[in-house]
């Protein structure tokens, strides 16, 4: 009876001191897998996939989350296991205040940890949606490598990344991607339609932005100030845009590039004279080469 009272009294302690022993006990036998004298086949680095920097500011935002969701459970049982313990071992007496307090700690802290816990996963939610519209239009623009274009993603650039570039004899494109939630008001193609004016997108929801042309325009030209300073020679970028999921209404004709739909819809965009040969895109190749191959090897990595 005693021993079953004890360790009613002491089992909240064990386990708030028992999760960090268990998280340790994984670490070290993590770092013992990794010293098995062996390593990966595979050598240098490998290029950047559709949404890269996205996937990784999501990790983080797990990371985040999870650390969240440990304090959120683990805090207030210290609390309780703590102020129990000392009522067992007779350091301190029942105290109802003492105990209130301990509660409404608790509860605060539940409370904040709890708000943040999910501010953090609707940004998570934006940055995943995100991932996806870039996946989803790198997979479409990959599909361009079969008609002779050379295509890459997420290109790393001081303040930003672009999201994909493509290179072929009718020029170098920088494709910036938005990934945008539509209205759900059973409105069929209405929902799902944006406007173009020649300088503003439109949304159903009665948006109206130009942000995404203007930052496309300013990427293009980044990434052409980089190439031709690269290859020694004047290379003109052209902006595109691409709203995957959305049809595109253009209410002014211009040369600005939208892409939307597939693989066909992107190849009639990207399509034009020539104005590059095959000793110029070989240069530019090789530097959009070694920018996106970036990506380092984790596993068997001993520096990880």
């Amino acid at each position: 009876m005693v021993l079953n009272k004890t360790l009613i009294l002491i089992l909240p302690f064990l386990i708030s001191f028992g999760i960090p022993v268990i998280i340790a006990f994984g670490f070290f036998h993590w770092v013992r897998f990794k010293r098995q004298g062996k390593r990966s086949p595979l050598k240098g680095s490998l290029l950047r996939s559709p949404g890269e920097s996205l996937l990784n500011k999501i990790e983080e935002f797990d990371d985040k989350i999870n650390d969240k969701i440990i304090f959120i459970f683990l805090i207030p049982l210290v609390l309780y296991s703590s102020y129990i313990s000392q009522l067992y071992f007779g350091a301190t007496k029942f105290n109802i205040l003492v105990a209130a307090i301990i509660v409404i700690i608790s509860i605060i802290f539940f409370i904040l940890t709890a708000r943040q816990m999910i501010q953090l996963i609707q940004v998570r939610h934006d940055y995943r949606l995100g991932y996806e519209a870039e996946m989803a239009v790198g997979q479409e623009l990959s599909q361009l490598m079969l008609e002779g274009y050379h295509v890459f993603h997420d290109f790393p650039e001081e303040h930003n990344n672009i999201d994909h570039v493509v290179v072929g004899p009718s020029g170098v494109f920088a494709v910036e991607t938005k990934g945008r939630a539509k209205p759900d008001k059973s409105r069929g193609t209405v929902d799902a339609t944006v406007s173009y004016d020649g300088r503003n997108l439109i949304f159903p929801d009665n948006i109206v932005t130009s942000e995404p042309i203007e930052q496309a325009k300013k990427q293009a030209a980044t990434l052409s100030k980089f190439i031709s300073s690269a290859t020694g020679e004047k290379i003109f970028v052209k902006p595109a845009l691409a709203l995957p999921g959305w049809f595109i209404k253009r209410e002014k004709a211009d040369d600005f590039i939208l892409l939307y739909g597939r693989k066909n819809e992107y190849l009639k965009a990207v399509q034009g004279n020539e104005v590059l040969n095959r000793e110029q895109i070989g240069r530019i190749v090789h530097q959009l080469d070694s920018k996106c191959r970036d990506v380092k090897l984790q596993t068997y990595n001993p520096n990880k």
